[in-house]
């Protein structure tokens, strides 16, 4: 079984909504669904409304989507939960995801905050697990202007 492309983005500062943004209208103009798990309904809020707005120019479809088990035709989803409800082929890890989930897609984005110390502990943590299940994260850095 192919495992799928995993990529850190390493944020030297506290614009992580900026490049969820930025990731989801990429593929979001390849066609691609996408799926963006979150911590909490506060943060499934916050990323909902930074959506509507990031980019004047553009326009990015998305739904929060409810603890239901109902599958979801929405192209862009926000969850809570780990549970690809809109056949998503890219998983954007706002928060962490568990290992045997991220199995189920074809690209997967999490985050390196090393802005903060506590942060970037987290997510060297996360790296070293995700490579102990075979995965093979790239770093992906931003410019500083991003």
């Amino acid at each position: 079984m192919n495992l799928p492309a995993m990529y850190f983005v390493r944020l030297e500062r506290q614009n992580k909504a900026q490049h969820v943004g930025r990731l989801a209208e990429m593929y979001f103009n390849r066609g691609q669904r996408i799926l963006i798990v979150v911590a909490n309904e506060e943060m499934a809020t916050s990323l909902d409304r930074y959506l509507w707005t990031f980019k004047k120019e553009s326009f990015l479809p998305h739904v929060i989507h409810q603890d239901s088990n109902e599958p979801c035709d929405d192209i862009i989803l926000i969850s809570t939960v780990e549970h690809n409800h809109n056949k998503a082929d890219v998983l954007i890890c706002v928060s962490p995801c568990s290992p045997s989930f991220l199995k189920e897609f074809q690209f997967i984005y999490d985050f390196a905050e090393t802005y903060d110390a506590q942060l970037a502990d987290a997510a060297r943590e996360r790296f070293r697990l995700y490579r102990q299940h075979g995965f093979e994260p790239q770093m992906e850095s931003v410019s500083r202007s991003d």
